[in-house]
Order: C-alpha cells, then structure tokens, then sequence
C-alpha cells in the first residue's frame, strides 16, 4: 500500500500507530542515502585531495541534512499536530531549511552552474557529476517538502494519527 500518492490529493488520511514511521520513512529514504552516499564520497575526496573549503561545505551539508531531516521526522511523530510550545519544537520546526538550502545548493549551484561550465569546456566526468548533484538536489528539496507537508496536514487535521 502506498500512502505517499496520498498525500498530494485533498482526500483525509488515517494512520496508525506503526504506520506514521512507515510513512515518513517513504518519504525521506531517498534523500537519507543521497546524503549518505554523498558523505562518504566526500570523506574520500577529503583523503585524496586535501581539505578544500567545498569538500569541507559538502560534507557539513550532507551530515546536517540527514539530521536535521531526520530530527523534523521524529518531531512530527512526537508532536502528532498537538503543538507542543517552547524553544526546542520551534528550532526543531525550522530545522528542515537546512536540508532545504543545502539541497538548492545541490541543484543549483554544484549541478547546475557546473552544467553550464561543462559547455564551455566539455568533459565527461563533470557532466556527469553535475547530473549526480541535480539529482540529489532535487531529491533533497522534494523530501523536505513532502515532510514539511504531512507536518503541516497533521496539523490542519486532514491527516489523523491513532494511537
């Protein structure tokens, strides 16, 4: 059964208990191993090469992503749209923005504008690299978007959590 297509339509969703981490799994997992594979890249291009200002920020960025997305989808499940006050929900409410610009720089920046470099002086490896990080931009971004709309479904109650 695949909830996530539900999730764009105005139809009402009841999930249970388990299903919620389910759920919220589909929608991040992707994004989960991109960071994941992008990290551990990154480490080995930090070995090879030396301790370059990009190596360092793709690296960062990939680590904060993973975890701020992963904090945002154990705050959903633990706040279940009851709106939970103090200074921890909300730093834990923004934290997705992270995972957010890290991916619009992906797409934009490193995929992108390396795309456009690529044509002016072709090369196989950085064309394919600049498809890699437009990937894992935009998988990055969508998944903050999607967990940030079940966030906010949650709390407009179109989406209910039994327990």
């Amino acid at each position: 059964m695949n909830n996530t297509a539900n999730l764009d339509k105005s139809e009402d969703l009841t999930l249970k208990g388990g299903e919620i981490s389910r759920f919220i799994s589909r929608l991040v997992t992707k994004s989960f191993f991109g960071m994941l594979v992008l990290a551990v890249a990154t480490v080995v291009r930090l070995i090879q090469r030396g301790g370059f200002i990009r190596y360092w920020l793709l690296l960062g960025g990939s680590i904060l992503s993973i975890l701020t997305l992963f904090a945002f989808s154990v705050f959903v499940i633990w706040d279940k749209g009851k709106k939970k006050k103090g200074i921890f929900p909300m730093l834990l409410s923004f934290s997705p923005l992270v995972a957010y610009f890290f991916g619009c720089y992906l797409f934009f920046y490193e995929g992108a504008w390396r795309l456009f470099r690529t044509f002016k002086s072709f090369s196989w490896w950085s064309l394919v690299l600049s498809l890699l990080f437009i990937t894992l931009g935009y998988i990055t971004v969508s998944a903050t978007y999607k967990v940030s709309e079940f966030a906010r479904k949650i709390d407009a109650g179109t989406i209910r959590i039994l327990e």
